[in-house]
C-alpha cells in the first residue's frame, strides 16, 4: 500500500472540498500530530476510508474552497452542475494498442464550443516562476497532454483545452 503523508491527505481535502467529491473528512482536534491519540485517531479515520485532519487544516480546506467559489474564472469553471468530478477516461491509443486510462478533475457538461478541462492543484506559491518550477517538476505539461488524447480519441472535442488552476495552501488561498 501506498503510504500516507499529511501533504497528500491535505490536497486530497482540498480536492474534496472544492471538487464535491471524495474521502469523508474528519476534523481532529489536535494542534499537531505529536500526540499518540491524535495520530491513533487519525489511522482510525484512515482505516475506514477517510482522511483525518487537525482542526486548523479542516478550516483551511473550506477557506480554500470559498475563495475558489469567489474567483470569477475558477468558479465558473468548477461550478456545481456545470460537470462531474473525478471522471475516469479509457481508451486505446490508436498507433500502439495500448489500453491508456486518465482521471480528470473535473469533465464539463458537453455544451457548444470548445471542451475546456480544468485540473484543481494546490500549491506553497502561486507566483509565475513558482508554477512553472511545479510543471516541470510534477510533469503537468505530460499530464494535460496525456488528458487531451483521451478528450480526443473519447470524441468528447476535437479541440480541447486543459487548464491548471493553482492555488496557495495559506490565506488569502491566491
Amino acid at each position: 500500500p501506498q503510504l500516507r503523508r499529511d501533504t497528500f491527505d491535505f490536497g486530497t481535502a482540498a480536492h474534496r472540498v472544492v471538487l464535491g467529491d471524495g474521502p469523508e473528512l474528519v476534523a481532529i482536534e489536535a494542534s499537531d500530530w505529536r500526540t499518540k491519540a491524535a495520530r491513533e485517531e487519525r489511522d482510525e479515520v484512515a482505516a475506514a476510508g477517510g482522511i483525518g485532519l487537525l482542526a486548523a487544516d479542516y478550516d483551511r480546506v473550506y477557506e480554500m474552497a470559498d475563495a475558489i467559489r469567489r474567483h470569477p474564472i475558477a468558479s465558473a469553471l468548477f461550478a456545481p452542475g456545470s460537470g462531474h468530478p473525478e471522471q475516469s477516461l479509457f481508451w486505446r491509443d490508436e498507433r500502439t494498442g495500448v489500453m491508456r486510462r486518465a482521471r480528470t478533475d473535473w469533465l464539463p457538461n458537453p455544451r457548444n464550443g470548445r471542451l475546456v478541462v480544468p485540473d484543481y492543484k494546490t500549491t506553497v506559491s502561486a507566483h509565475p516562476e513558482a508554477l512553472a518550477r511545479s510543471v516541470e517538476t510534477y510533469g503537468y505539461h505530460q499530464q494535460a497532454a496525456w488528458y487531451l488524447d483521451g478528450i480526443r480519441a473519447l470524441n468528447l472535442d476535437e479541440k480541447p483545452a486543459f487548464l491548471l488552476v493553482f492555488q496557495e495552501k495559506s490565506a488569502p488561498f491566491l
